[in-house]
């Protein structure tokens, strides 16, 4: 199924959602930041820890190592390209409205793009990096700590959709 939407409006609504992108990219990017502080003094305090390992295992044979038992954050992904491509296609569009696919519309009426979920369920660390040998389920599992993601789904959605009603 193929829709017509007006370009003017699609614009409007594409530069809006980009200008919230970015705002809620920034505040992700200040918890990353945050997290990362904390990375690191968790790895300077390990770092010590195998330090004093190694000294005192030349004199106690099987002492354990220490664990390892905090994450490297993971960086948020900035998703900008998307809304300035449909940003470019609409500028650049000779007529006053485009047929548009139903997916293209999800993204560029509804503000459903592919990777929005993968984005707003940002969480600062994932995957375990350093000792291999640690086992266990530890380490960091926080959250991006602004709103929940549907809640900011729902939002995003019905500002999007406002451009395109008539008033």
């Amino acid at each position: 199924m193929r829709i017509t939407i007006n370009c003017e409006k699609a614009l409007i609504a594409l530069k809006n959602n980009k200008e919230d992108h970015l705002k809620d990219y920034a505040e992700q990017m200040k918890v990353y930041e945050q997290e990362l502080q904390t990375y690191f003094k968790k790895q300077a305090e390990y770092q010590h820890l195998l330090n004093d390992w190694e000294l005192s295992s030349l004199q106690i044979k099987n002492k354990e190592m220490p664990v390892k038992d905090f994450y490297k954050p993971s960086k948020p992904n900035n998703y900008e390209g998307s809304y300035d491509f449909y940003i470019g296609v609409f500028t650049a569009h000779i007529f006053p409205s485009m047929e548009l696919s139903e997916e293209e519309f999800q993204a560029v009426v509804l503000n459903k793009f592919s990777w929005r979920d993968q984005f707003y369920n940002y969480t600062p660390s994932k995957e375990p990096i350093g000792y291999s040998g640690s086992t266990g389920d530890t380490g960091y599992t926080g959250s991006m700590g602004i709103i929940s993601s549907e809640e900011k789904i729902k939002q995003v959605q019905t500002k999007s959709i406002s451009y395109f009603v008539e008033k």
